[in-house]
């Protein structure tokens, strides 16, 4: 009785909440504020021609609990249930202080926050998507922190969560599960 009962209070918030997404728009949050971007550019250098059907995601249908999405699709993509998202650990990111900093290139000062890109030498925020360190046990934040494991750029994380914006950036707040793929 109390796994229907939470099956449908997840399917009434599912609900409610998809109809009220408001979708992103970094300009609503400033990049001016006091942003600094080690190592990279909040520029974007990718070429407007490229094919959005390449996605395997049906717009129709759209994207469904324990997918496994890639990075530019977690960013592109209208996403309400918690999903996977997989991508390249390309960086570290505070917000500490009300200063949003975004870290390319070692070394990493801060443990808070990862990046995630579908390219391992991607340095462009519009490419990146974001990860909350802060919201988790402290023993996923000691294993996945750039500060203390700078081996862990360039390696393939998957992340489970919800979407929502985080330092400006698309990204999970709270990380559910992850693990790392070879």
């Amino acid at each position: 009785m109390k796994k229907i009962r939470f099956m449908f209070v997840l399917l009434l918030t599912a609900f409610f909440f998809s109809a009220c997404d408001k979708p992103y728009d970094d300009s609503e949050e400033g990049m001016d504020d006091g942003t600094e971007i080690i190592g990279g550019t909040d520029k974007d250098t990718g070429s407007d021609d490229e094919d959005e059907g390449d996605s395997g995601y049906d717009d129709d249908t759209g994207i469904s609990f324990g997918d496994v999405v890639d990075v530019e699709t977690f960013i592109s993509k209208p996403i309400v249930d918690q999903v996977w998202v997989k991508g390249y650990i390309v960086g570290s990111a505070t917000g500490a202080n009300g200063k949003k900093r975004y870290d390319f290139e070692p070394p990493f000062d801060h443990d808070t926050a990862l990046l995630l890109a579908d390219d391992p030498a991607t340095a462009d925020l519009s490419h990146v998507v974001s990860v909350c360190l802060t919201s988790c046990s402290k023993k996923i934040r000691e294993e996945l922190n750039l500060k203390e494991h700078p081996e862990n750029r360039g390696k393939v994380l998957s992340v489970f969560g919800f979407r929502e914006t985080y330092l400006a950036i698309p990204g999970i707040k709270k990380i559910d599960a992850y693990e790392f793929s070879n």
